[in-house]
């Protein structure tokens, strides 16, 4: 079996700027990423998209990607992408899909930098044909340059819902409405953390400038709604929400809801590497040191896929872990790494004041945490809020158990898209912390593979 200085999964700007510090110094470095091209989720498919579509509607930061994407390129690593990773181990052993086969490899040391998925949002009609949340709206934009056929109506919370909007507008589409599920109590609860984002206030700008263009456009924005129900019979047909007193409703066919993103763990624990619960993210996170170094000894977790601090600041962790690597593997003398990694240090606690007052003013919302009874929150079994209300009753501690009694995480996604609001529920009926509850455990293979593929199993060497 080949064994590589340092393997790194993921494209995006963390992995990226891991695998190119590494490269300067002459590493071998082999980086697996499931896209066609680098960039992540953030950058999808920028080094490919049209000049247009990246300055004239994706937008300015987006653009700034390409620099990033550039440099990577131009480094010399083995870089293999279309590389489905299905499995890794506490020893580093890594095992992928390409090109319709299974390899094989092992790491000396790891680094992980598996970005963030969409958090679930799960209210009355969310499973409807016609509602798509809005990441993979604008993953759509990015990749395709495709538009919804119709206006759409943007629901629930963060600087995505914003930001999409924005680009929206940007290719000429209307937005009939933003509705917006941040509790008004919010904005007072993160006005202590508002002289830390002012250390690094380029995020809190860009969301001023975002509000500025919609409400210019003459975009309605309800603030402080709550109740959304999307109804419709073969598909969504009108969005109703209660907001200022009484009970709104718009027509429309296309219904985009977000409610922030969280960290991609199922590589995280299939390699071992303990986790924490960050309560103002109200998410799990990898335990780390501060140079991303998981409890399992030379694995890292860099990025959003550690826990949710943006762009700017995956590129930072991402380096500051290539560097450690490069210590450790005596690539770099001390003096060289304490230089090199002293400035990013800075940089990084700087953004991380900021994003504090980000995180306060968005964090999720106790109704969508915990949806009525007759909500679908695992879309894959079809298991209701109530049917886990239920189960939750008979003493069930986990969302494992929860799990083996009602089928509720079984499905393809294996509990991504319902585990954070199966925890949620269990915590309410049980009068709980998250943080007691868990999560759910993962088996390999975490992406699908079939018998073909894995008798075609290649071991390189």
């Amino acid at each position: 079996m080949e064994r590589y200085p340092l393997v790194v999964i993921g494209a995006g700007p963390a992995g990226m700027a891991a695998a190119s510090v590494a490269a300067e110094y002459d590493l071998e470095v082999l980086l697996l990423d499931d896209q066609a091209s680098p960039g992540g989720q953030i950058y999808r498919n920028v080094s490919r998209a049209s000049a247009d579509l990246r300055s004239e509607i994706l937008g300015r930061e987006y653009y700034e990607g390409l620099t990033q994407v550039d440099e990577f390129l131009r480094s010399k690593i083995n870089y293999s992408p279309a590389s489905t990773v299905w499995d890794i181990d506490t020893e580093r052993h890594v095992c992928y899909l390409r090109n319709n086969r299974s390899y094989q490899v092992s790491a000396e040391h790891l680094i992980l930098a598996c970005g963030s998925q969409e958090r679930p949002m799960p209210f009355p009609g969310w499973d409807l044909p016609g509602v798509m949340m809005a990441g993979a709206a604008q993953i759509l934009l990015k990749s395709q340059a495709m538009l919804p056929a119709s206006e759409p109506v943007l629901a629930g919370s963060g600087p995505l819902l914003l930001l999409l909007a924005a680009q929206y507008l940007n290719a000429g589409l209307r937005v009939q409405g933003i509705v917006d599920t941040t509790p008004k109590s919010r904005y007072l609860e993160s006005i202590r953390y508002l002289p830390g984002a002012m250390t690094a206030p380029r995020p809190l700008f860009k969301g001023l400038s975002l509000l500025k263009q919609i409400r210019n456009a003459g975009i309605p924005l309800y603030r402080g709604a709550s109740n959304l129900l999307a109804s419709g019979d073969s598909q969504v047909r009108q969005l109703s929400f209660h907001c200022a007193g009484k009970r709104h409703r718009i027509d429309t066919q296309i219904v985009l809801p977000h409610q922030g993103v969280v960290p991609q763990l199922q590589l995280v624990k299939l390699a071992g590497c303990e986790l924490t619960y960050l309560h103002r993210q109200q998410s799990w996170s990898a335990t780390v040191d501060k140079y991303g170094e998981g409890s399992v000894e030379n694995t890292y977790i860099a990025g959003d896929g550690q826990q949710i601090n943006g762009a700017e600041l995956a590129v930072i962790a991402g380096k500051m872990s290539g560097l450690q690597v490069l210590r450790k593997l005596e690539k770099i003398d001390l003096s060289t790494f304490e230089r090199r990694v002293k400035p990013l240090i800075k940089a990084k606690n700087k953004i991380e004041k900021a994003r504090r007052f980000i995180d306060a003013i968005f964090r999720p919302s106790e109704e969508l945490n915990t949806p009525s009874d007759d909500t679908m929150i695992c879309r894959c079994e079809e298991i209701t809020a109530g049917a886990v209300r239920e189960i939750a009753k008979l003493g069930c501690q986990g969302p494992n158990q929860v799990k083996a009694f009602g089928r509720c995480g079984m499905g393809p996604c294996q509990g991504r898209f319902c585990e954070s609001t199966v925890a949620a529920l269990i915590a309410e009926v049980q009068d709980r912390c998250i943080s007691e509850v868990g999560y759910y455990r993962v088996r390999p293979p975490i992406k699908p593979i079939t018998l073909g593929q894995l008798g075609n199993a290649v071991i390189e060497s």
